[in-house]
């Protein structure tokens, strides 16, 4: 049987809102005994298309697929991977065959401030948040919002997701215009939707993964019956009211995308399986 081939292109590095390459598309994973995640013409890629990957590449673990890898072939992107720990990221699920040698070597001025990890449980949260404030160093002045982004969107992952465990990733960027933090985390789970209809009085107002994600952003919104519950992504909310930030939020077909003014939007788009956020701040 032919393997499936899903195709990350050139522009893969692209924002959150421009992943569609990494669409869910159930009908065809589960015909499929094998899939090859081609990543050869990737030029680029930012935090949360590397988290994106990893969740679909957990996902389809989880399916029983045997699955096939092929690096991208730039030389620079091939160093970006290994210096991000890439490759102990895929073996964190499964040992991966013949581990290809071409990641031995490290971009040394890159400033990766949390390489892409795996977190199960919530003291792995913690450790993951304890990491962060260490690495930041003289960007200390940011850490309260970045440790609230990672611990929140973490934990969520922990206690919604439904498979209890996630990715994240922080990288600063030097572009013309300034440096940026980028902030990642990601699960294959249940997504959004399917936790909140958890809770029976919420149920009735989801019709849709993008009513999901709107509800979600607002004080009290939880699976639990818990008035104390449901602040989360409300206080990420918060967190991006400053000049320049941006919060994005894709969650099955919803997308929600939070500026720094604290208004928000939604909007429709092809589904993604689990929930995966991504925090832009200037820096």
């Amino acid at each position: 049987m032919t393997a499936h081939t899903v195709l990350m292109r050139d522009d893969f590095g692209g924002k959150l809102t421009s992943l569609n390459c990494l669409a869910y598309n159930s009908a065809i994973f589960r015909s499929q005994d094998e899939v090859l995640l081609d990543m050869a013409h990737v030029t680029f890629i930012h935090p949360i298309a590397l988290v994106g990957f990893l969740r679909l590449y957990q996902k389809l673990h989880n399916l029983g697929k045997k699955i096939h890898i092929k690096l991208p072939i730039s030389g620079d992107v091939v160093n970006y991977l290994a210096n991000v720990h890439f490759l102990e990221a895929l073996e964190s699920v499964e040992p991966v065959a013949g581990s290809p040698q071409v990641l031995n070597r490290l971009i040394p001025d890159l400033t990766t401030i949390v390489p892409v990890q795996r977190f199960d449980n919530e003291g792995e949260v913690e450790a993951l948040a304890q990491r962060l404030e260490e690495a930041m160093g003289t960007m200390g002045g940011l850490m309260p919002s970045c440790y609230t982004i990672v611990a929140e969107l973490a934990s969520n992952v922990v206690h919604h997701s439904g498979v209890g465990n996630g990715w994240a990733m922080v990288q600063r960027y030097g572009y013309s215009t300034g440096s940026i933090i980028e902030i990642a985390v990601g699960d294959w789970g249940k997504g959004v939707r399917n936790s909140l209809r958890g809770n029976e009085d919420l149920a009735l107002k989801i019709t849709s993964a993008r009513d999901a994600i709107r509800l979600a952003i607002k004080e009290g919104s939880s699976r639990f019956k818990d008035p104390h519950r449901g602040y989360g992504l409300h206080h990420i909310r918060t967190e991006v009211k400053a000049p320049q930030r941006q919060f994005t939020l894709r969650s099955g077909t919803g997308c929600l995308v939070v500026y720094d003014n604290g208004r928000f939007r939604t909007k429709v788009m092809p589904s993604l399986v689990g929930v995966l956020a991504e925090a832009r701040i200037p820096c």
